[in-house]
């Protein structure tokens, strides 16, 4: 009799159990994508990335990012079974932890830092940056962007506060690479992530 109970028990169960088990194996796997092929959406706000991003009006185009490309490249190059040409490689020609010049990137600002930051990227390391007069303590000065760092801009550079103001950015504050817009439906497509426009 209680075997015949435990047994009615368990074949009822069964399916719960397992739709449990499907549901935690999903959670997990979402857990993961987002943590590292990180692929989210961000809504992009004023005018510094005028006209590549919020216009005619100055809020809410949407666009994906990913982090994807930051931590394979770095992974790649630390992983000691691959050969030693493969993972010098790994990071690749003109491009630090799969980043390129050009890239629209969303960081971390240096000077408010739980605020994250749209800007396309158009220096790397070991380059040299004119700062225009206009800008800041940095006006008029050739800056050598140190190890570990990128120079990021506005694409409309008479109101964005960039690294014009703030100087070189820490790789460490990067977020990720903007690589698909999906709102406004006109504007739907593959992000510029090319050489920097010329300058306004």
């Amino acid at each position: 009799m209680a075997s015949g109970i435990f047994n009615g028990l368990r074949t009822s169960l069964k399916p719960l159990l397992g739709g449990a088990v499907g549901g935690l194996q999903a959670a997990g796997f979402v857990i993961w994508f987002h943590d590292y092929v990180g692929v989210e959406s961000m809504v992009i706000s004023g005018p510094s990335m005028l006209p590549t991003f919020n216009q005619p009006r100055l809020a809410g185009d949407i666009v994906l990012i990913e982090r994807f490309s930051f931590w394979l490249p770095l992974w790649l190059s630390s992983t000691p079974w691959l050969p030693e040409s493969l993972r010098d490689g790994a990071l690749g020609s003109g491009m630090i932890r799969g980043l390129k010049r050009g890239d629209v990137v969303l960081a971390y600002s240096p000077v408010e830092l739980n605020k994250l930051v749209c800007k396309r990227l158009v220096a790397m390391e070991g380059d040299f940056v004119e700062v225009p007069r206009d800008h800041s303590a940095l006006a008029g000065k050739k800056v050598l962007v140190p190890k570990g760092h990128v120079w990021l801009e506005g694409d409309c550079p008479h109101v964005s506060r960039d690294s014009r103001e703030y100087g070189p950015v820490p790789l460490s504050l990067m977020h990720g690479r903007a690589w698909f817009q999906v709102w406004p439906p006109w504007s739907m497509g593959w992000v510029n992530n090319k050489e920097p426009p010329q300058r306004q």
